[in-house]
């Protein structure tokens, strides 16, 4: 295996809303993590986490439904196999 053939990446978003009460706006950033590594010619595990923190945000709000709070931190991890 070539070091190339492992990869991970990182990102950050902003997540929040423009509130309704009062024109507040409540902003936080999360963080995301993606890694892949290769098992062999055409087989890769890979790991996918959201919210790397574990962050308590609100991600909505309406008149109608109120406020709704994000995901806390999903995680995926998957093994892939090409034919």
């Amino acid at each position: 295996m070539r070091e190339s053939d492992h990869n991970w990446r990182a990102s950050s978003n902003y997540a929040g809303l423009n509130s309704f009460k009062r024109g507040s706006a409540l902003l936080t950033t999360l963080a995301d993590l993606a890694l892949r590594y290769p098992l062999g010619a055409r087989t890769q595990l890979a790991l996918n986490v959201r919210n790397l923190a574990d962050k308590h945000y609100v991600s909505n709000c309406s008149y109608a439904d109120g406020c709704v709070f994000g995901e806390r931190r999903p995680a995926i991890l998957s093994l892939n196999h090409g034919w």
